[in-house]
């Protein structure tokens, strides 16, 4: 159609230079010229909105796959952040929370004199290192306390109990009644060590054991005043003595 215009056209052309001027308007504002001009225009308006038909197409097709593009990438945002987020919870809870937790029972242990706990060994160089060997430093010292109290209350223990049996021996009025209150205290003043009591006889001039307490080893058959150092004033035991 486009091709026949240009034909009426250039014989318009042709025409209007042969000097047939009515010849040349007849052509180009005929019916015919315009009607073909019109289905033209006409093709040209179709051929533009296929064209902006295609268009919002594409437009459309590129604004959904934009925005899918766009989802993924803030899922991927979103992965991304909770994976780190995860992974820096773990690092927390091993590097930081579960040291604190664990400081902490032991601190409360510790407070509450329970020396039997054992502090943890951090080694590493922060925070939390230097409070595990502030705690160990301190359990170490509790220990060294709880010792010496033990120390001192069995020194004051072993001390009541010569008081008390000062008190006794001062109240009796027999040698059994010594030998009594003998066998009732040495096993206190000294814990575990089994002995004997043994007393000089001058008739016959011997040793005899006067009591005994836990059971000691040995018989405990009279013997002769020389073989006792504690009877030789200023003498040292020999291997041969009791």
């Amino acid at each position: 159609m486009a091709d026949a215009l240009q034909d009426e056209q250039q014989s318009a052309i042709a025409s209007v230079k042969g000097g047939q001027q009515s010849q040349a308007i007849g052509l180009i504002y005929g019916e015919r010229y315009e009607n073909e001009l019109e289905q033209v225009q006409n093709q040209l308006d179709h051929f533009r909105q296929m064209l902006d038909r295609r268009t919002d197409a594409a437009i459309e097709d590129a604004t959904v796959k934009s925005r899918g593009l766009r989802t993924l990438s803030e899922v991927m945002v979103g992965l991304t952040a909770l994976m780190f987020l995860f992974v820096l919870g773990f690092i927390l809870k091993r590097r930081v929370l579960r040291p604190v937790v664990r400081l902490s029972d032991v601190v409360n242990r510790l407070a509450s004199q329970d020396y039997a706990v054992e502090a943890p060994d951090y080694r590493q160089i922060d925070e939390i290192g230097d409070m595990a060997q502030a705690i160990r430093i301190f359990r170490e010292n509790g220990l060294v306390r709880q010792r010496l109290e033990q120390e001192r209350d069995a020194d004051w223990a072993i001390r009541e109990l010569l008081a008390r049996m000062t008190q006794r021996l001062q109240g009796c009025e027999s040698v059994e009644d010594v030998l009594n209150v003998a066998r009732l205290f040495a096993p206190g003043i000294a814990p575990g060590v089994p002995g004997r009591l043994w007393l000089l006889e001058r008739e016959p001039w011997q040793m005899h054991c006067a009591a005994e307490w836990l059971d000691p080893q040995g018989e405990a058959e009279p013997f002769h005043p020389d073989q006792c150092w504690a009877v030789r004033r200023g003498a040292e035991p020999s291997a041969g003595d009791r």
